[in-house]
């Protein structure tokens, strides 16, 4: 449903997340723009990158986040009409953002409900209030009903040219990869700051051993350059049907060797966030966040493994330092591979 207000001449969108916060917005970034075809739409990111991923035609710049004053000194010059502060860890640093740059519709959520934090009405001309735990889209799209649009849009976007997919068909001929066999990738990194969210290495390690013994299997080890160590370390002596991709690919050819397979399998990153908007089944572990609001939207597809322990989620676990992350150590080999194999089963009855 569109608004009825008249349609807004420069509108603000602060987006500071990672990967799969872009991914998760993009069903919100598409109806603004359906919206409001008219208006200028600015995205306020913090990587480069980030823009790439985000769908032609749905925003008409980005500005980069190079520091408070030099954001401040763009925006106060493009004269925005409202600000929309999106679902992410801390969207109190965009609320005060939108003060300080004097826009005057600012809206978003507010976070009197979380520990330590002041609310944010006090910067937001609207806030939303979220009530219990509720998926961040959900979160996104209860912010935008604030402008009275209502969005039902719930299909993620991730982009794979042709030239990324014949990157992978070469890769596949290259290495002699049966196309009949049951496709598997695995990413066991994170981002080195959210090593936390990680399941042990030898964990990993024993989930590979354990399933590369069956030959109509094959598994490809997916990660960064900097994740091409961590990928070595946990792939069993002897494996031939287990394939290191760490750091071979960049991360569009990477969603297209996502595309090509049957599961992925890994922690709570950017990766599943690929994988369930380019419709490819997932497992995933969490521990520290909470798959009820960042985790699959749509659950037929995608399965998670969480503990749901007292002190998890705590969300602010770089801060925490936690010593003895119980919430992703209890995750045992044996349950992981029981979801797995089941998976494996109920694909492989379904494509007979």
């Amino acid at each position: 449903m569109k608004s009825s207000s008249p349609e807004p001449q420069n509108i603000l969108i602060i987006l500071l997340g990672g990967i799969g916060d872009v991914i998760m917005f993009s069903p919100c970034l598409r109806f603004i723009r359906n919206a409001y075809p008219k208006s200028r739409i600015s995205l306020l990111m913090s990587k480069g990158v980030m823009k790439d991923i985000l769908e032609d035609g749905c925003y008409d710049d980005v500005i980069l986040y190079d520091g408070v004053y030099n954001v401040i000194k763009k925006v106060r010059s493009w004269r925005y009409d409202i600000l929309i502060s999106t679902f992410q860890i801390n969207p109190l640093k965009s609320a005060i953002l939108g003060k300080l740059c004097r826009i005057p519709v600012t809206i978003g959520e507010d976070l009197g409900m979380k520990k330590n934090i002041k609310k944010t009405t006090v910067f937001l001309t609207q806030c939303y209030h979220r009530k219990g735990k509720e998926h961040c889209l959900t979160i996104n799209n209860n912010i935008l009903r604030l402008l009275n649009l209502d969005n039902k849009d719930a299909k993620y976007y991730f982009p794979v040219s042709d030239d990324n997919r014949k990157t992978i068909i070469n890769f596949f001929s290259s290495n002699n990869i049966n196309l009949d066999n049951f496709l598997i990738a695995i990413h066991p990194g994170s981002t080195e700051t959210l090593k936390i969210k990680r399941w042990p290495e030898e964990n990993f390690s024993k989930v590979i051993d354990s399933i590369s013994e069956d030959e109509n299997i094959t598994i490809f080890i997916m990660g960064s350059k900097e994740e091409v160590n961590l990928a070595n370390e946990i792939i069993p002596a002897g494996k031939d049907n287990v394939i290191n991709t760490a750091g071979i690919f960049n991360l569009f050819e990477t969603g297209a060797l996502i595309e090509r397979c049957n599961l992925i399998f890994g922690n709570d990153t950017g990766i599943i966030k690929i994988a369930e908007a380019l419709d490819i089944p997932t497992i995933s572990i969490w521990g520290p966040t909470d798959p009820a609001i960042t985790g699959p939207y749509d659950r037929s597809k995608h399965i998670v493994i969480y503990k749901n322990l007292n002190c998890s989620p705590c969300f602010n676990y770089p801060e925490v330092g936690c010593n003895k992350p119980d919430c992703i150590e209890t995750i045992t080999v044996s349950e992981v591979l029981d979801v797995i194999q089941k998976r494996i089963k109920e694909t492989c009855k379904r494509e007979l």
